[in-house]
């Protein structure tokens, strides 16, 4: 019997892992049993099992069932069997649990721990050459080079997935550029107050014109730093953290252009304006002082400008390894923590719906209903017969009718029985959906088939997108995928394998803002852009279309 799988459903639903067989042998990819698919992910549970034999791996999934059960206070057990097969589907979600977090884990360290070394000691060397005075004039320009690429690369070190560490890096850079604009305001040689003082007392009116281009000059440099400031407040403000991380290098790249511009028009007014040095002066001219600034902002803003910047740093530091990418975006969608508690946690929480209890309106509309709730009862992982996946925006009638196809053929091969689905509306305890919603990847990997329900809107829908890609990727094979096309080509819509291979995750939409923000950042987090995503989704869905027969609704 097939133990593991992970889904979702569209609107506001949670992540996907996998399915593994009734040996349990293969979390994240194909088993020693199954054809082995050389394109696809394989974490073997042999490598990231935390259990050394299967008697560990036995206790240990019976200890997070009576924990489970503690919390809901049932039991799902109606025989021996059963019993032994949920106790053996909950050691393989905990690996599969342990798997993904150590695929994040390896992820971080060659990304953000890279970018946090380099930019730590960029930023450090370079503040030491900008303060101190011990060192050539040149040194002040090198150091602020230097801290300038620190902070960039430090920048690099967060993901879009670190929501809290996002905003973190944001301050840091605010305060940057603040204290910058301040420097040319107040502190600096020559300094915009310093200058105006020179203007307010008597002096050569040779000087005039000089004193004037300079004031100009270092008061326009220091309010481009407050407006790049002030812009990065703002969009922390009314920006989600992957949109505002997408910003702030737009936002850098703009600073970094317009202070080059900046610093080549000082230089250029002090070639026509400065007054000729003493003999004796260990300073620079002040255009070659100006103009040493210039080749590092253009460098920046040269290297700001190429597309996806961030993206193709980010992959060029990452393992490129599918396997470890996808771990690590699974790694993502798992609520933070321990993985036994969040499992025991799960566990406790999830539940089944029989299929005769839903009605057709229950596929109608996303909206919250409190008391569908208690049509769900408690079930153990791997008793759920199909995770339920499809848009609420498809027509909710195809949908029904479709479904009750599904059904009947399951009655038909199960002796009669009525399969148990996972349906979020019914589900999720809708007063507390928050909690919820952080387990979803332990409620998907609970069910043993992903049933989807395609229709024209499936693949816009961002939450269906990303179910059906964890779940294949996981899987490594789509034999416990199940997709019954609702898509009528007579409609000028196409077939659903048309709209697979037109497929573009920068089109996909989402019912919550926050969410499409969040599963982005998913995406993101384990393959660098949405291009690659796209292209990796298609492969997929195409090698599904392909392998597996694609069942029509009637």
């Amino acid at each position: 019997m097939t133990t593991l799988g992970l889904q979702d459903s569209d609107s506001s639903r949670g992540a996907e892992a996998g399915h593994s067989s009734g040996t349990g042998t293969a979390i994240l990819g194909p088993s020693s049993d199954r054809e082995a698919d050389p394109q696809s992910p394989a974490f073997s549970r042999n490598e990231t099992s935390p259990f050394s034999s299967e008697a560990e791996s036995a206790g240990r999934g019976a200890g997070l069932q009576s924990q489970a059960f503690a919390r809901n206070g049932t039991s799902a057990f109606s025989s021996e069997a059963e019993s032994a097969e949920s106790l053996e589907s909950i050691a393989n979600t905990f690996d599969l649990l342990k798997a993904a977090k150590h695929g994040g884990r390896v992820m971080r360290l060659r990304i953000s721990g890279t970018c946090v070394i380099v930019g730590c000691t960029l930023f450090v060397v370079g503040m030491w050459l900008y303060l101190s005075h011990e060192f050539p004039w040149w040194s002040g320009q090198l150091g602020d080079s230097l801290w300038h690429w620190g902070l960039t690369a430090l920048a690099l070190a967060v993901l879009p997935t670190d929501r809290k560490l996002v905003y973190f890096a944001m301050s840091v850079w605010v305060l940057a550029l603040m204290l910058v604009g301040l420097g040319l305001l107040t502190w600096e040689e020559d300094n915009s107050v310093a200058v105006f003082k020179k203007l307010c007392e008597p002096f050569d009116d040779d000087s005039t014109a000089w004193l004037i281009g300079l004031f100009a000059c270092k008061t326009a440099l220091a309010i481009i730093c407050f407006g790049a400031a002030f812009a990065l407040v703002r969009a922390a403000l009314v920006l989600y953290p992957r949109d505002l991380l997408a910003s702030f290098w737009n936002i850098l790249f703009w600073y970094m252009a317009m202070m080059a511009c900046g610093d080549l028009l000082a230089c250029t007014m002090a070639l026509a304006l400065e007054r000729p040095r003493p003999p004796n002066s260990t300073q620079p001219p002040a255009w070659l002082s100006s103009l040493c600034w210039v080749p590092n902002e253009v460098v920046m803003t040269l290297v700001l400008s190429i597309p996806s910047f961030r993206h193709r740093m980010q992959a060029m530091l990452a393992s490129r390894g599918e396997s470890v990418r996808t771990a690590a975006a699974i790694s993502s969608l798992l609520s933070s923590g321990d993985a036994q508690k969040g499992l025991v946690k799960a566990c406790g929480l999830f539940r089944a719906v029989s299929c005769d209890q839903l009605k057709e309106g229950m596929l109608a509309s996303n909206g919250p209903d409190p008391a569908l709730f208690s049509l769900s009862q408690a079930a153990s992982l791997g008793a759920v017969d199909a995770f339920l996946s499809h848009s609420w925006h498809d027509d909710p009638p195809a949908k029904w009718a479709a479904l009750q196809v599904w059904r009947e053929q399951f009655k038909a091969e199960h002796g009669g029985r009525e399969p148990l689905l996972w349906l979020d509306k019914v589900c999720l305890d809708q007063t507390n959906i928050e909690e919820s919603l952080q387990c979803l990847p332990v409620f998907l990997s609970g069910c043993n088939q992903l049933l989807v329900l395609a229709g024209k809107t499936y693949l816009t829908r961002l939450w269906c997108i990303v179910e059906v890609f964890v779940f294949l990727a996981i899987e490594g094979k789509s034999e416990n995928l199940t997709i019954r096309s609702l898509v009528d080509a007579s409609d000028g819509h196409g077939s659903l394998r048309e709209l697979v291979e037109q497929f573009d995750s920068s089109k996909v939409t989402c019912a919550r803002p926050e969410d499409k923000d969040r599963l982005l950042g998913f995406v993101e987090a384990g393959f660098g852009d949405l291009t690659t995503f796209s292209q990796e989704v298609q492969r997929r869905l195409m090698k599904a279309c392909w392998t597996e027969h694609w069942d029509s609704a009637v």
